[in-house]
């Protein structure tokens, strides 16, 4: 027995959660479901919860971005976007430049990843983005008319309502592309009790949730023996079945081309000796357990992915592990720096300050997904080929670096420094496009130091001709900056 929010470990067939089964739709039915077989596996009572009729992701009311449900890498950067992009554009030059490149994206979010891909394409390689047809296979019904929205009316995209591990599509010369997907497949969870493994399943005793321990089911022990993995006493692993059938059903369909799978997990097995899942949503607390149980079909509910069962699948199936590791490093060698230096020598010789600003927001975000202020390194990345060679898409020269070198990088392609804390008198803030002045990095905020502020030509967003302006001063740079529409503090 344990606290809700205390160190969990399986000593007994039958736990009770002492959390009564409230009236919620989702909640009612999985009572139903438990009456009618006595008990039912937490896989089934995850996916309930999750995409059931009134499951978390069926409510429409998921958001996505800094300060709401949670964060994703294309919601803190569009180089994410653009850095995949790029890899792409690599791939299908490898593949000598079909008249048509498939992209398949499952589990799109709100269209940030598909929305900055598609613009950095267009912008950077328009013949390739004349080859591109876009396919989002999204299983929340609620989320397609959300990507609609971010990505316009854009002609190369299309869309499936449909799931991942079933997916409805074949024949694919392309790429297969997913971020924070398998995370949230339905999963079993199993410990070692008394020498033996046992299965998590979910029952009602007197109104209330109970945790049961019992035999795997067939398809959990097969899974177990198949992959290999060693369950441990305390550890709570959790199996994702679903997620080996996703990576089947992509190897299948793929012809020729890449399956790039980034998501939260290892290149081994992932349990934790606390819960084996974990909660996101306005209603998940750090460190609460159940839940699931307080809030049923309210709360995100996810697992660290094992990427060895996915290479294996895939080994199997005769595809080629070119990268298996963190997420910066995968970026790095796709070309993220190389994008940065286009973004740079874009902006030509007499830029609109306001332009400058813009592409300094932007290259000031690449810290949050392969350096040190975001979460990536917590982040693993594989890319899986297919009659496509290791060489043409990948930088070998380019080595996993750490935060700090990270950071050192992105600091010297910066247009301006950029600093979160320990203002001074000197320095101009330029507050996004709200007019906030907030020290916050998630909140859009730069930091202008006029003593290191490029003294180039530059011209303001109002002015219909350009002059040269000393930005070393400082009420040149803030006279500037105030005519071209930003805030200054």
């Amino acid at each position: 027995m344990e606290n809700r929010r205390g160190h969990t470990a399986v000593l007994e067939r039958r736990i009770p959660t002492n959390i009564r089964v409230n009236d919620s739709v989702t909640a009612q039915i999985l009572a139903e479901s438990i009456r009618e077989a006595g008990q039912i596996p937490y896989s089934r009572f995850m996916e309930t919860s999750l995409y059931g009729p009134d499951g978390y992701y069926n409510k429409g009311k998921v958001e996505f971005g800094a300060n709401n449900d949670f964060t994703t890498s294309p919601t803190e950067s569009e180089l994410f976007g653009a850095s995949i992009g790029q890899g792409l554009w690599k791939t299908w030059n490898a593949i000598g430049k079909p008249e048509t490149f498939d992209i398949v994206e499952m589990g799109a979010g709100e269209g940030e990843l598909a929305a900055d891909l598609l613009r950095y394409a267009k912008d950077l390689h328009p013949d390739f983005h004349e080859a591109i047809r876009y396919i989002i296979v999204e299983y929340g019904r609620d989320l397609i008319p959300r990507q609609r929205k971010r990505i316009g009316n854009n002609p190369k995209v299309s869309w499936i309502q449909g799931s991942a591990f079933e997916l409805p599509v074949r024949n694919i010369t392309g790429a297969f592309i997913s971020n924070e997907l398998p995370d949230i497949f339905p999963v079993d969870l199993v410990t070692r009790m008394n020498g033996e493994v046992r299965q998590k399943y979910i029952g009602i005793e007197n109104n209330e949730w109970v945790e049961i321990w019992d035999k795997p089911s067939p398809e959990v022990a097969q899974h177990i023996e198949s992959f290999e993995l060693n369950i441990k006493d305390v550890v709570l692993e959790p199996i994702n079945i679903s997620s080996a059938r996703f990576q089947k059903e992509m190897d299948q369909a793929l012809e020729r081309g890449v399956i790039l799978t980034i998501d939260y997990g290892k290149n081994h097995q992932v349990g934790r000796t606390t819960q084996g899942v974990r909660y996101f949503g306005p209603k998940a607390h750090r460190g609460e357990r159940y839940a699931e149980f307080l809030y049923p079909g309210e709360v995100d509910i996810t697992s660290d992915v094992n990427f060895k069962v996915l290479e294996d699948v895939a080994r199997q199936d005769g595809l080629v592990t070119a990268y298996s590791d963190t997420q910066p490093g995968l970026l790095d060698q796709l070309g993220i720096f190389d994008i940065i230096d286009d973004i740079r020598k874009n902006l030509g010789p007499n830029p609109h300050l306001s332009d400058v600003i813009d592409a300094g927001k932007v290259i000031a975000s690449a810290i949050k997904i392969v350096g040190s202020k975001g979460f990536s390194h917590n982040y693993h990345a594989q890319l899986l080929l297919k009659g496509v060679a290791r060489e043409a898409i990948l930088d070998s020269n380019a080595k996993n670096k750490t935060t700090d070198e990270m950071d050192e990088r992105i600091k010297k392609k910066a247009l301006f420094p950029f600093r979160v804390r320990d203002c001074t008198s000197n320095t101009v803030i330029i507050t996004s496009n709200r007019g906030r002045v907030n020290t916050n990095p998630k909140d859009g905020v730069i930091m202008m130091y006029p003593e290191n502020v490029p003294s180039s030509v530059i011209r303001s967003a109002d002015r219909n001709d350009w002059s040269s302006w000393d930005l070393t001063n400082k009420n040149v740079l803030k006279m500037v900056v105030e005519d071209s529409g930003y805030r200054i503090d």
